[in-house]
């Protein structure tokens, strides 16, 4: 049977999802386990091979992710879906797409459009506008999940989403649909734990291939289970609560951590509460990250530590493209762009809104919103071809390199974030 191809459209409120999109599709974003992207190769079961977004991204080339495209691919043998970033699957939905084009939708709100092969393609409003598509006389074919609006939203529903994910991966070994290539290397059945490990709760634990968990680590699966990759190791001194999924190659340092959802090949230590890591960041030291979300590549100075709660305990206001909002949370930490760096004792305030490529060094307490590619403490913007050889030396520390489309893509965001500002 042929492969089902899928494309992934951000629509203009995808767009303003600041400070990822500068740098990023939507798509690519760890919304519990996985990213978005992840989960709807999985629940379409097929392969998705391109993001149709923002003209900056054209350069867009993570290896491990697919590019961006210039223009909607038509259906193949396989057929064809277009499928509205900000709209997150369960994993758990089971669809069934026939042979009639068909809306998917979520809650009733058009999230996507099936094409069959030699079916219509999707119509070019809603590619601009997804939340105006209704079934009308077309079959409509419900998926469960939730549709995003806000860039906090991962947060707001972090703790009910990685709960949903671990029982999916808990029970994998029954469902026989397609799963992320992850939770294909996780081993089912009862977890083998070196001496002095201790284990709280009866919630589900799953460990990939090759995971180290020293003696004196504890894993409370309480409130829920926990998953760790292949290749994590957990250090001595480490309090795992679940539910938490910790990716692949990633290092525990020690400390405590508390439903979180960590990207492959990060290292971090200290206080972590409620918090997405995209992937390859560094927080080795000591410090709180609370109910935030962190870019790729970044890499955080000893002590950094957010606020995620405000004096008055009232809701949390966050920067946006169009002015400050009110998120309706009493709990909202930070938003970390890729490649954002922060000196030793760094601050961030409540809400705080750190753009790509900044570096925060310049006084304790940061700003609550910073633009992209600050230097020092927002007023300067860094040479853009300095911050290109940082980012290829960081890169090449863990292995991946910093490719000439890399390289396009990094120096078209920092043009279009930069302006007339001055650059030092």
């Amino acid at each position: 049977m042929a492969e089902r191809r899928i494309v992934l459209v951000d629509d203009p409120i995808a767009r303003r999802w600041e400070p990822f999109a500068l740098t990023r599709p939507i798509g690519e974003l760890r919304v519990g386990a996985w990213t978005i992207r992840e989960r709807v190769e999985a629940v379409l079961e097929g392969t998705c091979v391109g993001h149709l977004t923002a003209a900056h991204l054209s350069a867009y080339d993570e290896p491990w992710a697919p590019p961006v495209l210039g223009n909607l691919p038509r259906p193949s043998d396989g057929g064809l879906v277009v499928w509205q970033s900000r709209a997150v699957p369960s994993l758990g939905s089971r669809i069934e797409l026939g042979d009639d084009p068909a809306w998917l939708t979520i809650g009733g709100v058009a999230c996507g459009w099936y094409a069959p092969p030699g079916g219509p393609a999707v119509q070019p409003d809603w590619l601009q506008d997804p939340s105006h598509g209704t079934a009308g006389d077309r079959q409509g074919v419900p998926v469960e999940g939730r549709l995003l609006r806000d860039v906090w939203e991962p947060i707001s529903h972090l703790p009910d989403q990685l709960a949903e994910d671990v029982a999916f991966a808990a029970n994998v070994a029954r469902y026989d649909g397609a799963v992320p290539p992850s939770v294909l290397d996780l081993r089912a059945g009862p977890a083998p734990l070196g001496d002095g490990v201790h284990v709280l709760g009866d919630g589900p634990l799953r460990l990939g291939d090759g995971v180290e968990i020293e003696p004196t680590a504890v894993l409370d699966l309480r409130a829920g289970g926990v998953v760790l990759e292949p290749g994590v190791r957990v250090r001595a001194g480490t309090r795992l609560a679940g539910p938490s999924w910790i990716g692949a190659g990633t290092h525990l340092l020690g400390g405590s951590f508390d439903t979180v959802a960590i990207g492959p090949r990060c290292r971090v230590r200290g206080e972590v509460e409620a918090t997405v890591m995209l992937g390859y960041a560094n927080k080795a030291h000591d410090g709180f990250i609370g109910h935030s979300v962190v870019g790729m590549w970044v890499n955080l100075g000893a002590l950094t530590t957010t606020s995620d709660l405000k004096n008055n305990y009232s809701p949390v206001r966050v920067w946006t493209p169009e002015g400050e909002r009110d998120t309706g949370e009493h709990k909202v930490g930070c938003f970390l762009g890729d490649h954002v760096k922060t000196a030793i004792g760094t601050l961030l305030p409540t809400g705080a809104t750190v753009g790509a490529g900044a570096s925060l060094f310049e006084g304790i307490r940061a700003p609550r919103d910073v633009p992209p590619f600050s230097w020092g403490g927002g007023a300067a913007v860094t040479r853009l071809e300095p911050f290109l050889e940082t980012a290829g030396t960081v890169m090449g520390r863990r292995g991946v390199e910093l490719s000439a489309n890399g390289r396009a893509l990094l120096a078209a965001a920092w043009q279009r974030a930069t302006g007339d500002l001055h650059t030092t």
